[in-house]
C-alpha cells in the first residue's frame, strides 16, 4: 500500500464502522457487483475480493474496500448511522495517507544515503562483511537455542492462551488491517528466534502420538512459547 488511491480497509472493519452482520455486508456487496457488472463499470476500484481466517484457521470470504467503495455504501445510508460511517471511514483513510507520506519521507531519506560515495569494490566488501556477520550470528543462535522438550510436563491450563486473548487478537487484526494467520505467522517466526520450534513439534508428536492440528497449537502448549506471544501482542497494541 503505498497510494491512497489504492488502499483499502476489510469488510469486517466496515462491518464494524456500519454496526452490520458482516454476512449481510458480503450479501449487499456481492448485490452491488453485480449492477456494476450489468451497466458496464468495473467493481474492482470499489470492492476487491479476499479472505480471513477465523479463530480456527478456517478462511472465509471477504471483501477488501476502497475508499471509492466506502463513498458508495455511505451513500446507500441514511440519518446518523450514515453520518457516522462517513465520519469513520474518512478518518481510517485520512490515517493511511498520513503512513503513507512518512513512508515516502522514510524512502527518500534511504535514497539520499551516501553510498555512491563509495567504490564499488567498497560496496561488494561491505556487502560480503556483512552477510559474514549475520550468517555468523544465525549459527550462534542456533547452537544456543534450548531445547523445548522438557515444557511438555507443565500444569495443564484450565484456560488456553487462545481464550485470554481473543479480544486482543481481533482488536490488532482490525486495527492493523492485517489477517489473522499474518499475526499468527509473525507470532511463530519470533518463537523460533528464541527456541528450537522444530524440535518441539517432533517432541509433541512422540509424546502425544498424534500431530498438531494448527501450527498456534504449540504455543498452546508450551508456558515459554505464550510470553513470547504476549509480547507480540503487547508490541502491536502500542
Amino acid at each position: 500500500m503505498n497510494d491512497i488511491e489504492t488502499a483499502t480497509i476489510t469488510s469486517l472493519e466496515v462491518a464494524e464502522m456500519t454496526g452490520k452482520i458482516h454476512k449481510n455486508l458480503i450479501r449487499s456487496i456481492e448485490t452491488y457487483m453485480k449492477h456494476f457488472t450489468e451497466l458496464n463499470f468495473e467493481p474492482s476500484s470499489y470492492f476487491e475480493l479476499s479472505t480471513y481466517a477465523d479463530a480456527s484457521g478456517k478462511e472465509n470470504k471477504s471483501y477488501n474496500v476502497t475508499k471509492k467503495g466506502c463513498e458508495f455504501i455511505a451513500h446507500k445510508m441514511t440519518g446518523i448511522k450514515g453520518t457516522e460511517f462517513t465520519v469513520k471511514y474518512i478518518e481510517r483513510f485520512h490515517e493511511m495517507e498520513q503512513t503513507i507520506s512518512q513512508q515516502k519521507v522514510v524512502e527518500q531519506k534511504q535514497e539520499k544515503r551516501e553510498l555512491p560515495q563509495w567504490t564499488p569494490e567498497e560496496i561488494v566488501d561491505w556487502k560480503l562483511n556483512d552477510l559474514h556477520k549475520r550468517l555468523q550470528k544465525i549459527e550462534r543462535q542456533e547452537e544456543e537455542k534450548p531445547k523445548i522438550g522438557r515444557l511438555q510436563r507443565l500444569v495443564p491450563k484450565k484456560k488456553t492462551w487462545y481464550d485470554r486473548n481473543k479480544s486482543r487478537i481481533w482488536c490488532i487484526t482490525r486495527s492493523r488491517d492485517m489477517e489473522l494467520k499474518e499475526l499468527y505467522h509473525i507470532i511463530l517466526e519470533e518463537c523460533g528466534r528464541y527456541y528450537n520450534v522444530d524440535g518441539a513439534v517432533d517432541e509433541y508428536r512422540r509424546e502425544n502420538g498424534r500431530t498438531m492440528v494448527y501450527p498456534m497449537d504449540l504455543v498452546e502448549e508450551y508456558k515459554e512459547l505464550q510470553d513470547i506471544a504476549d509480547q507480540v501482542l503487547d508490541y502491536f497494541e502500542r
